[in-house]
């Protein structure tokens, strides 16, 4: 098992990568016609941003990154079984995952996992 990681099962997956979209449109919207010439779009700029940290930190939530889209990263809610609780977690991952199947999980945040080998039933080897 590679370290600091943990076996389970997908029983539920819901595929965010397709929130990129719904996320970005509305801010490129907002700033086609910005002008960083006037001091007042700069400072609403500003506010924008840090009140848009001070929210994504405080709830613990993750916006769909196009850094990782770039990289083949798909992000997914999912719930799984393991040693017979059921969890559920975000992750990002480059396999294309399927229910039913086992992965191994490393956790990246409290939040946050990433799914980089599936777990191979038969001979408990790496995929």
């Amino acid at each position: 098992m590679p370290r600091g990681s943990s076996i389970g099962k997908i029983i539920k997956i819901e595929n965010r990568s397709l929130d990129l979209i719904n996320y970005t449109i509305p801010y490129i919207i907002s700033f086609v016609s910005f002008n960083l010439n006037e001091l007042n779009n700069i400072i609403s700029l500003a506010f924008f941003m840090i009140l848009l940290f001070v929210m994504t930190h405080k709830s613990s939530n993750v916006f769909v990154n196009p850094i990782l889209l770039i990289f083949n990263y798909k992000m997914y809610d999912i719930e799984y079984e393991s040693n017979g609780k059921t969890f559920s977690h975000s992750v990002l991952s480059k396999l294309n995952l399927n229910l039913n199947e086992h992965y191994y999980f490393k956790s990246i945040t409290p939040f946050l996992f990433i799914i980089k080998n599936k777990f191979n039933d038969e001979s408990g080897n790496i995929e």
